[in-house]
């Protein structure tokens, strides 16, 4: 059933043939029948049309369970607290089927995947946000940069001062995709920011190499003091009076409300632990 008239099949026909430039059909004072193309057009159809009813059934499921998810990417190796999942219970208030998908990785991986889709918002800290261009953020915490250091260290077993090591080699973590001359720069920076002079810089893969070959005694690391390894591991910590700020980051042309209102509950929700003096060691108020 076409639930149409008569006359509005036959004009619609003959939009058709106008359109294609040739008839779809034969007719006569007797009968209508199919031309060869006019078969032809059936033949198509008739196997498109089912093909193209299932692309946009399965093409709207697939957008809806994409409105309902958030893809949320998390720095590795820094503990959050409970905003993230506070923020999501408040959120469900809006949002009642909106769920989260949290993934870990380094600070390079998850500025690339934000940036290729991959993720929909990540909380990074903001000394690794390379280039804001074509995002938006929202500061969440901040958190004291201390250096770490070996506890066998005899400055360190002394006690000791933050400058007491400032010529200790300094450990710096790679970045996927960044060439020697970037991080050439990226060492000088965090130099010339907290007054070092180390006698080397030494580049390990990644920054559970850096924990690691702090650990060793290696040489000595910059991190913030909310990390989970500084919170958890051996290693003796400085303050180096500097402070890092904990963002949100998404991509300024995201079209899915869920995540803009998702970063703005983390923000409240950190901002409510703040002054409920329910915020995390390691974390201070903006």
């Amino acid at each position: 059933m076409l639930y149409m008239t008569q006359q509005a099949v036959s004009k619609h026909i003959a939009r058709l043939e106008e359109d294609f430039g040739f008839p779809l059909f034969l007719r006569s004072k007797r009968s209508v029948t199919l031309t060869q193309e006019g078969e032809q057009c059936y033949k198509l159809f008739s196997t498109f049309y089912p093909k193209y009813e299932r692309f946009l059934a399965e093409g709207r499921a697939r957008y809806a369970h994409t409105k309902q998810t958030i893809r949320i990417g998390y720095q590795n190796w820094l503990d959050l607290g409970p905003a993230p999942g506070r923020a999501l219970n408040a959120l469900r208030k809006t949002y009642s089927d909106i769920e989260l998908s949290g993934e870990r990785y380094s600070p390079g991986a998850l500025y690339e995947r934000l940036a290729a889709g991959k993720l929909d918002l990540i909380i990074i800290l903001d000394s690794y946000v390379p280039d804001m261009t074509g995002f938006l953020a929202l500061p969440l915490v901040k958190t004291k940069l201390v250096l770490m250091v070996s506890p066998e260290h005899p400055k360190a077993k002394d006690g000791g001062t933050y400058r007491s090591f400032i010529h200790e080699p300094l450990l710096l973590d790679s970045f996927e995709h960044e060439s020697p001359a970037e991080t050439y720069r990226r060492a000088q920076k965090k130099i010339q920011q907290h007054g070092l002079e180390p006698e080397q810089v030494i580049v390990v893969p990644n920054r559970d190499s850096v924990y690691t070959a702090t650990e060793l005694g290696q040489g000595i690391a910059i991190g913030a003091e909310m990390s989970q390894f500084v919170r958890g591991g051996t290693v003796k910590i400085y303050p180096v009076g500097a402070y890092e700020t904990l963002l949100c980051v998404w991509r300024e042309e995201e079209n899915n409300p869920a995540v803009i209102a998702y970063a703005h509950a983390v923000h409240r929700a950190y901002q409510e632990g703040a002054e409920n003096g329910e915020l995390q060691d390691g974390m201070e108020p903006l």
